[in-house]
């Protein structure tokens, strides 16, 4: 799966076993507040090729980087399962190419999650 299904597969998992969105958001804006608050500012500190979006620059974000221990910790404080936290916490990474490919969480996790 290409690294954007990766993101989307990472927020159905969570609503699984959550049984509710991980973002839930009325504005465009505020989706970008819950995403940032847990995974970090869209920054080129975190995402180097962020630069390369044709709209990147038009609103601060600030220059957070968060690890993935603290992207862990977030989703531990929304009352995701200790079990999917680590799982949730790679696949939830600004930074699309620092995402692990599906058969790398399948590799994993399988046994885990199925």
């Amino acid at each position: 799966l290409p690294s954007a299904d990766m993101w989307s597969a990472g927020c159905v998992m969570y609503e699984m076993a959550v049984h509710r969105p991980l973002f839930n958001a009325g504005t465009d804006l505020e989706q970008l507040g819950q995403i940032q608050e847990l995974c970090g500012s869209v920054c080129e500190a975190g995402w180097p090729s962020v630069v390369e979006l044709p709209d990147y620059g038009k609103i601060g974000f600030g220059n957070t980087v968060l690890t993935q221990e603290e992207r862990e910790q977030g989703l531990l404080l929304r009352g995701c399962p200790r079990w999917l936290a680590p799982i949730l916490a790679q696949i939830l990474c600004l930074d699309p190419e620092q995402r692990p490919a599906a058969t790398e969480v399948g590799t994993l996790y399988g046994a885990i999650w199925l």
